[in-house]
Formats: C-alpha cells, sequence, structure tokens
C-alpha cells in the first residue's frame, strides 16, 4: 500500500467588493513535484509492452507483476500503458527503432538461454 501526501495550503484571497481577508477563504491542493520513473522501470515497462506489441494490455496479473518489479502502484502502471499506447501510435516511425532494440535484446536473451545446459548434470552422462 503506497501513502500519497498532499499538502492543503489555505490562502486568503480578497475579492473584489470585500473589505477584509475573513469574508472569504480559498482552500487549494499544491501538488508535489514530478517525478520520473527510475530508468530500471522504464526499462521493465518497455520490454513488456515491445514484448506485447501485438496486444499491449497486460493483464490484472500481468499489471501486479509490472508494479511489484518496478516499485510503483497498479494504478501508474496503467497510466504508463495508456500514455505509452498513445505515444506509439502518434509516433510510430520514431518508436519503431526503440522496437527493434527491444526485439534485439529479447532474441538475445532466448539464444542465451537455449545455449545453456537445461539439466543440472551437464558431463552429458545419464
Amino acid at each position: 500500500m503506497t501513502i500519497v501526501f498532499v499538502t492543503v495550503v489555505v490562502k486568503r484571497i480578497l475579492l473584489p467588493g470585500l473589505h477584509d481577508y475573513s469574508q472569504h477563504t480559498h482552500l487549494c491542493v499544491v501538488r508535489r513535484k514530478r517525478r520520473n520513473f527510475s530508468k530500471q522501470a522504464t526499462e521493465v515497462l518497455n520490454e513488456y509492452f515491445y514484448s506485447h506489441l501485438a496486444n499491449p494490455y497486460p493483464s490484472e496479473e500481468a499489471k501486479e507483476e509490472l508494479a511489484k518489479q518496478c516499485s510503483i502502484t497498479v494504478s501508474q502502471v496503467c497510466n504508463w500503458f495508456g500514455n505509452k499506447r498513445i505515444r506509439y501510435k502518434k509516433n510510430i516511425g520514431k518508436f519503431q527503432e526503440e522496437a527493434n532494440i527491444y526485439a534485439m535484446k529479447t532474441a538475445i536473451v532466448a539464444t542465451q538461454s537455449e545455449d545453456s545446459p537445461h539439466t543440472p548434470n551437464s558431463t552429458g552422462k545419464s
């Protein structure tokens, strides 16, 4: 569970026609400064996005797993994917290069896992 703190500030604004501040009080919410996700979190999200490009809509279970891996909330994962899909569609040519990079990374990882022995006994004896 993540707790988000919001600071409430009471501002006193003297509106036209009022003679003192006691007649009107204005509440406003002060938002915290926007922060980017860590490079590692962005990498994890991009890898998922580009490896599921045909259907870049993670299941609820996948969203929870991604949130856990990235140390962010499920809501943040949903927002990131929504924004990424929109930006990808707007700039499909620009993102094609990024997609190719992630495709190469996936292929390299797959090749490395094929080359590694699958059994604990790698001597070849049964």
